[in-house]
């Protein structure tokens, strides 16, 4: 995402009027435990939701109808009073674990699911959006035969039908301009929905930071992230954010301002190359899949696998 966050209505900043209970289910709570095996390697998602009960099914079934069998679902609930937590406890018997409690925010419940997440790889998504069905495979796919730590696909956007409005390949992420916040800024963003990371890079992260964030939360993990590696690129429909009606905007100065709190300075002197890499970004497919053979991955139908 850029800094439009997926809300639905406000989430409970102190627990005022909301409820005290802590309600939890799915799989562990049964003691069912998923495991990362050599050649099926576990996969964690997380989504984080209040008051999302429009959207939320549409994301957890794009979620259990994975293509890819070793994933570890989490789903963590604000508290929510609107008929989402029914929707949740009707796949208790697929998603692997879920909470419903108060929480200070977004980044706080995602801090939770990525605290007890047991999978190799991990990504999160948001209630209203959702992934392609081979998401996983192909991700997992370049991770197994690649030395990649983290990956983002194309940059997909539905409506509120649920169809397809808009689609880019992106041309190149530099870390210099991660690392400075060039990112959603001044260029394209990064989107979240279709970025997933290899668990070492947890590390690199503030935790206690991060649940500090109100709205640059994701492009903070992309900022840990790039002290390590490179973002790398496939060609390859991951996952997809939808405009709905009842989105409600982050302040776009709070998102400046919280990146600006984290960023680096940005040097002038590299306008140039920006200036190049946005006017890249505007050409055809086959001229950005030719300036960034070093970081995207293309499937090859002769040796049919992900080069």
């Amino acid at each position: 995402m850029n800094y439009i966050e997926k809300t639905f209505n406000s989430r409970p900043q102190t627990g005022n009027n909301q409820q005290n209970d802590k309600l939890e289910g799915g799989l562990r709570k049964s003691g069912h435990f998923k495991i990362n095996t050599p050649d099926r390697p576990l996969v964690t998602l997380i989504t984080a939701v209040y008051n999302g009960a429009d959207y939320i099914e549409e994301t957890i079934q794009s979620v259990i109808s994975q293509t890819y069998t070793n994933i570890e679902y989490i789903i963590i609930d604000g508290g929510s009073n609107d008929g989402t937590l029914d929707i949740i406890k009707k796949y208790g018997d697929v998603v692997d674990y879920w909470i419903s409690e108060k929480d200070s925010g977004l980044y706080d419940a995602l801090c939770k699911g990525f605290s007890i997440a047991n999978g190799i790889y991990l990504s999160y998504i948001n209630a209203g959006d959702y992934y392609h069905k081979a998401a996983i495979d192909v991700s997992v796919d370049i991770f197994r035969e690649h030395k990649v730590l983290w990956l983002t696909g194309l940059r997909i956007f539905y409506n509120e039908k649920s169809q397809i409005i808009y689609n880019d390949l992106p041309s190149k992420y530099r870390k210099k301009f991660i690392k400075s916040g060039v990112y959603g800024t001044m260029h394209r963003f990064i989107q979240q929905e279709s970025t997933i990371w290899h668990s070492s890079l947890n590390k690199y992260v503030d935790w206690k930071k991060f649940i500090g964030f109100k709205a640059a939360g994701d492009y903070y993990l992309w900022y840990c992230f790039s002290s390590v590696s490179e973002l790398s690129i496939v060609n390859s429909y991951i996952g997809g954010f939808k405009f709905h009606r009842n989105q409600i905007s982050s302040d776009k100065t709070l998102y400046v301002k919280e990146i600006k709190s984290f960023a680096e300075r940005f040097n002038f002197l590299l306008i140039p190359l920006l200036i190049f890499d946005i006017i890249v970004w505007y050409l055809p497919d086959f001229i950005k899949k030719k300036l960034n053979k070093k970081n995207l991955f293309i499937y090859d139908r002769n040796k049919e696998k992900w080069v």
